[in-house]
This record gives C-alpha cells, sequence and structure tokens, in this order.
C-alpha cells in the first residue's frame, strides 16, 4: 500500500474555487484504479490550506493515475489556484512494503 500525502495552499481569493474543484474530482479519484482510499482534509486555521490523503494498492497504480487524462485535466485547473507549488509525498507503512 502506498500513502499519499499532497498538501495545497490556494490564493485566498481562490481557495473557495480550488475547494469546489477537489469535491467535484473527489469521486472520480477515489474510483480510479488502485485506489482505495481518499480524504480531503481542510485546515480549521487556514482557509486555503488543504491536504489530500490516499492510499493506493501500488506505486504503479498512482503512477498511471497521476499520468491519466483525468489527473492532467483537473490539475490544469487546480495548479493556477495555488499560491505556492504543491508539496506531495508518497509513503508506504513500514510492515506491507515488499
Amino acid at each position: 500500500m502506498i500513502i499519499r500525502v499532497v498538501s495545497l495552499h490556494f490564493h485566498p481569493a481562490q481557495s473557495e474555487l480550488g475547494k469546489q474543484i477537489l469535491k467535484r474530482v473527489a469521486p472520480k479519484v477515489r474510483e480510479s484504479v488502485g485506489c482505495t482510499h481518499l480524504s480531503i482534509l481542510f485546515d480549521v486555521h487556514h482557509n486555503g490550506k488543504v491536504l489530500t490523503y490516499s492510499h493506493w494498492d501500488s506505486l504503479d497504480d498512482l503512477k498511471k493515475y497521476r499520468n491519466s487524462e483525468f489527473f492532467i485535466t483537473f490539475w490544469s485547473e487546480i495548479q493556477p489556484l495555488l499560491l505556492t507549488k504543491a508539496i506531495a509525498r508518497s509513503t508506504y507503512p513500514e510492515l506491507t512494503y515488499p
């Protein structure tokens, strides 16, 4: 299992639009091959800061998703709304990685 955490920081004037886009695409992300979990976490103290937290069966599944037309399209909508570059980490639980 791969755990993917992505930190997003939207421009203050764009944070609501960014959140709407994330909520709109979440069901499709959850349906992606290999995705077993997705949470979108909104910071209670900073309106424009969001974390996405997802579980993937394998690194290959995550790579296929990130190279999909769906991801490329919605990421092109999200990127211009960001105040800073997104920070992404792909991790694995120690006891489950081969």
